[in-house]
């Protein structure tokens, strides 16, 4: 499944990534919320009785207080053979629901976007700088 499905590489480089340099406490609050998955419907009702929400970010983590939210999206690669993806109307509503909350919320194509959004929030990281 990885190998065949670029967005699902995309969100395991990027948890790699956020495990690596996220300082301790917050990496500790990390997690991902696999909302996409293809679902039997009788399977679907039960999660969405349970409280399973449509839209919530890909990686969520907490710093400082403070909610952070990634939604991961694929960007146009002719290499890979990858075409820009967007956000659904319930990602978009998440998204606005959780900044009027008080969240931080970003969608990200790279880690190089990724690392741009904790500078943006102010959240140190352990990346080693390259010499």
């Amino acid at each position: 499944m990885t190998r065949s499905n670029p967005e699902t590489r995309l969100h395991i480089v990027i948890g790699d990534y956020l495990r690596t340099v996220l300082p301790r406490v917050s990496a500790a609050t990390l997690f991902h919320c696999p909302n996409g998955e293809n679902r039997a419907q009788k399977t679907g009702e039960l999660l969405k009785r349970m409280g399973v929400l449509p839209g919530v970010a890909d990686w969520l983590f907490v710093h400082d207080g403070i909610l952070h939210c990634i939604e991961v999206k694929l960007r146009t690669d002719p290499i890979y053979g990858t075409v820009k993806t967007y956000q659904n109307q319930s990602q978009k509503d998440f998204q606005a629901a959780i900044e009027d909350a008080g969240a931080r919320y970003a969608v990200c194509r790279h880690t190089d976007e990724v690392k741009d959004c904790l500078v943006l929030w102010s959240i140190p990281t352990q990346e080693k700088v390259r010499a």
